[in-house]
């Protein structure tokens, strides 16, 4: 598994439009990646800065101070715990922290992550503090909500689980009904390392691999190794091609799909 890599610029953009514009900012645990995007059309797309773009920008010190329209950033999370709406409350959260043996290195955060459950979560402090000093924490969101609603809007089947490799972690989501049913994320380092959570997630849903299908975005394109090993235990193993909004003809609609759908997350 490779991590996406793309490097996009619309001719046609100026940052004299960015009042127009939505920023969209990934960040991982070496680095980040960030979108410009309007009226569904991708204008700006770059991967694999280091982060000291952040703390000290060079080559984005115009894109960062620029004037958007609307802000997100993505935060990764080092672990989290998903807590019903109805038995969520709000003067309970350190308790609900608790779950997660957050160690000194970490900083905890709360959020709706749709209508049925909120998540609590944890991220290293030292990526949250220039993710606050860089663009400020009103604007930051768990880093996989905006996957999440995109395929909740997308009339996901109850024959699929959905995958999304990002920063050597997978994120595996299924949904009945369109709710949540199970979600979860693991260190993945290989494509056997993948195969065997889908099949994890499989076994916790009952469903046998062979009646599953995986739709997987991320660090994946057409024709990865990932796909010819996973394919002989599942029903099927399919691109997610979920689209929101126009792409380049070299960008794959899998590789930015979780970045781009951080829109979703807008203010």
């Amino acid at each position: 598994m490779n991590e996406p890599t793309f490097n996009y610029h619309d001719e046609a953009f100026g940052l004299d439009a960015a009042t127009d514009c939505t920023l969209l900012v990934q960040l991982h645990g070496n680095g980040f990646s960030y979108a410009i995007t309007a009226n569904d059309k991708l204008l700006v797309c770059e991967s694999n800065h280091p982060l000291q773009e952040l703390s000290a920008p060079e080559e984005l010190a115009d894109i960062f101070e620029a004037d958007y329209k609307q802000l997100v950033v993505g935060l990764p999370a080092t672990g989290f715990s998903l807590i019903p709406v109805q038995v969520y409350d709000a003067a309970n959260a350190n308790g609900y922290a608790r779950l997660l043996n957050v160690q000194p290195t970490e900083s905890v955060f709360v959020q709706q992550l749709d209508s049925e459950n909120f998540i609590i979560y944890k991220a290293d402090t030292k990526l949250a503090d220039l993710a606050k000093t860089r663009f400020g924490l009103a604007y930051t969101v768990f880093n996989a909500k905006g996957w999440v609603k995109a395929i909740a809007a997308n009339q996901p089947a109850d024959d699929t689980i959905y995958i999304n490799l990002l920063d050597n972690r997978i994120e595996l989501l299924y949904l009945r009904y369109d709710k949540i049913r199970y979600y979860n994320s693991f260190e993945c380092n290989s494509d056997s390392d993948a195969v065997y959570f889908a099949a994890l997630a499989a076994k916790a849903i009952n469903m046998e691999t062979a009646d599953v299908r995986l739709s997987v975005s991320g660090a994946v394109e057409a024709g990865d190794e990932l796909i010819s090993t996973a394919a002989p235990y599942f029903k099927a193993v399919e691109l997610n091609n979920i689209s929101l909004v126009q792409l380049p003809l070299d960008i794959e609609q899998q590789q930015v799909l979780s970045l781009v759908a951080l829109s979703l997350c807008a203010l």
